[in-house]
């Protein structure tokens, strides 16, 4: 013993063997706590085992000794294999004891069904062991709704998304329309499909959504009208006009002319003999449907040895006759009122030696009209009175 200041302190010695023991359990001590930290964080069971990319994870976790004040603790996923190698770090909760983090799955995580999630703590470094159990993650990426449109009234409007390898399809859009198909087809469309259409692709519980918005437009209803000019060697076709802004195309026997675009085409020799059309579009593309078809064989006009008269004209009671000679062919006759509308319509078969017909205008009130007497060679107009 020692005595200092009037108290006795009792001093203890140890000898070599002694040191040497309590050396050796110090370090056998030292190395169980150092296993027991590194196994004492343990990742629980996740309720859910199917997320999609950017979902939010509860990771519950619970630890056997507690940690530092200023630890960390930091949930990390693996790759889609199960591997920590690269981990990534998805939530972080600071604190000494268990709880539960907040995660958030990468929006760039590929699809994979062995993910798993642990929970490591920064002081001491420790690292816990993961959930136990393989997650699925779903990404379905990114979907994209399109279509052929701007549609015409009248023709088909195909709407198309993204293909996402497995996903199932679900189309929403106007007049009540939905699909299951990819890329469905909606045909003879009107006015009333115009407007917003959504696509939705869904994979494992994910779903991607995409619009996309269709205008329906107007159609070129009426077919064009052509009228012909003979001009000796040379035959002028000339249609009537295009909607604003419109275009034309000029057919021959069926087939479009190459750079016959203008409103008249020239025939200029007996190579160009045929039946011709015009077709004229909107400055929206839709197309009306082609003229009555006109055949050019001559460069003379078959019609200029017709003589079409008709009497008497002026005519008191409305009846009138007709006689044709000098052309055979089948002529269609219309007669229109003052404001354009047509008010009689008649056939004429003439024989080889010419017609005659008889007119009956007597239903017509008293006024001015015009007979247009058609064929496929061309027009012959006469004017008619009713007193």
């Amino acid at each position: 013993m020692a005595l200092t200041c009037g108290r006795v302190t009792p001093r203890t010695s140890f000898s070599p063997t002694m040191k040497h023991r309590l050396l050796f359990w110090l370090v056998l001590l030292s190395a169980a706590w150092a296993h027991t930290s590194a196994a004492a964080i343990i990742t629980a069971t996740l309720t859910n085992t199917s997320f999609c990319r950017g979902a939010t994870v509860q990771v519950l976790y619970t630890v056997d000794v507690p940690f530092s004040t200023n630890n960390v603790f930091t949930a990390q996923l693996s790759d889609e294999t199960g591997s920590f190698a690269a981990p990534v770090s998805i939530g972080a909760l600071a604190g000494t004891a268990g709880g539960t983090i907040t995660a958030t799955l990468p929006q760039n995580a590929v699809t994979g069904a062995a993910y798993r999630v642990r929970v490591v703590a920064s002081s001491p470094s420790t690292v816990g062991a993961d959930n136990g159990t393989d997650l699925t993650i779903t990404n379905i990426g990114a979907v994209t709704a399109g279509s052929n449109g701007p549609p015409c009234v009248g023709g088909n409007l195909l709407l198309t998304a993204t293909a996402v390898p497995g996903a199932s399809y679900s189309w929403t859009g106007p007049a009540g329309f939905t699909s299951l198909l990819q890329n469905p087809t909606i045909a003879n469309v009107d006015p009333n499909r115009s407007g917003t259409y959504t696509v939705t692709a869904s994979l494992n519980g994910c779903t991607a959504t995409s619009q996309v918005t269709v205008t329906v437009n107007p159609a070129t209803s009426a077919a064009p009208t052509v009228s012909v000019q003979y001009n000796g060697p040379t035959t002028t076709l000339t249609s009537s006009a295009a909607p604003a802004g419109g275009a034309y195309q000029w057919y021959l026997n069926g087939q479009p002319i190459s750079g016959a675009t203008a409103q008249t085409y020239v025939v200029t020799g007996s190579a160009q003999f045929g039946s011709y059309t015009v077709v004229v579009t909107s400055a929206q593309g839709c197309a009306s449907p082609a003229s009555a078809p006109l055949t050019v064989t001559a460069a003379a006009d078959p019609l200029a040895a017709a003589a079409l008269e008709l009497y008497p004209n002026p005519t008191r009671t409305g009846r009138l006759t007709l006689t044709l000679t000098g052309y055979a062919k089948p002529l269609e006759l219309s007669i229109f009122d003052a404001v354009g509308r047509v008010v009689y319509r008649a056939s004429l078969r003439p024989a080889a030696s010419g017609a005659t017909q008889e007119l009956d205008l007597s239903p017509l009130p008293v006024g001015a009209y015009l007979l247009r007497a058609s064929s496929a060679d061309g027009t012959l107009i006469r004017r008619i009175v009713r007193q």
